[in-house]
């Protein structure tokens, strides 16, 4: 956006400010040649090809180069030969599957087939009438749970275990949507001291700190300050 066009924005919101300029008038001498311009760019393909894979990452299925992808959730690696050849890869190198027939009717909606796919956080197993029908089949077998063996400490109930979420690992109760309790890092199985909330693991300075932000022990390197 060019310093001009800035400038000259600024001065005709000034201007319908100060009651000099009709706001409606202003509003539609912008909109439509910004409405026009944006059209025009309907036409202009997206880039999603971001240039060949490593040499040694080869398609899975027909043994061919590949290259790196963008799509709705991040970079992956796709056979060159696409569509002829759907083979994919994680930008970690392993194996993307397909989604796979899994032999059973949706139980919600009764029509549709259920289907095992790849999702961003990992295989799950949903209706193939999908948008119309949004079941979901619950199957710990599909992603194993990696539980810290330490109780939740809000509902005293359900095991803290690992999740992956959009910013990364996390770990919450097994219990949710009952319970939706969630901390940064791993717990350690103590109880702080000062809020008995549950102790983290932290960093090699700072091997153990409180989950809770609100705690001073969140950052015991400054306790220690103070003392």
């Amino acid at each position: 956006i060019s310093d001009t066009f800035t400038a000259e924005i600024e001065q005709e919101l000034d201007d319908i400010a100060l009651g000099k300029r009709s706001y409606a008038k202003t509003l539609k001498a912008f909109y439509g040649p910004f409405l026009k311009e944006v059209k025009s760019k309907d036409k202009i393909e997206k880039i999603t090809n971001l240039g060949e894979a490593p040499k040694d990452m080869l398609c899975p299925k027909c043994g061919g180069e590949m290259i790196i992808k963008l799509g709705k959730n991040g970079k992956f690696m796709s056979c060159a030969k696409f569509p002829e050849c759907d083979g994919l890869r994680g930008i970690d190198g392993a194996e993307i599957e397909g989604p796979r027939l899994t032999g059973e009717k949706c139980p919600d909606c009764g029509k549709g087939d259920l289907i095992e796919r790849e999702g961003k956080f990992g295989r799950f197993i949903a209706c193939a009438n999908y948008p119309k029908c949004k079941y979901i089949k619950k199957d710990a077998n599909l992603n194993p749970v990696n539980s810290s063996g330490v109780k939740c400490n809000i509902c005293n109930e359900g095991d803290m275990i690992e999740r992956k979420g959009r910013f990364g690992i996390f770990w919450s109760c097994s219990n949710y949507p009952k319970c939706k309790h969630a901390i940064k890092a791993k717990p350690t199985g103590a109880l702080c001291p000062m809020c008995q909330s549950l102790m983290m693991e932290g960093t090699k300075t700072i091997p153990e700190r409180c989950s809770k932000k609100e705690c001073p022990n969140h950052n015991p390197h400054k306790l220690n300050k103070l003392k």
